[in-house]
């Protein structure tokens, strides 16, 4: 049990974590859109999406882990 949570603690860390980067993607891709690399910021664009993904998978996990009980 006492790794279940951890595993709920790293979670709840990865989600926060990948959020944290979000606005700093944003302006990035923006820069780039900006600087004509439309291309570059297309790749930044993706790979945002990629986190954002990342942490809905993240979120379903903690629910799953939780499944009515305490974590």
């Amino acid at each position: 049990m006492e790794d279940i949570s951890k595993l709920a603690h790293l979670l709840l860390h990865w989600i926060e974590h990948n959020r944290s980067h979000e606005s700093t993607y944003l302006d990035w891709i923006q820069r780039a859109g900006e600087a004509g690399r439309q291309d570059v910021a297309g790749e930044i664009r993706k790979s945002l999406e990629l986190s954002q993904g990342m942490s809905r998978h993240f979120e379903k996990a903690v629910e799953l882990l939780k499944g009515g009980r305490d974590v």
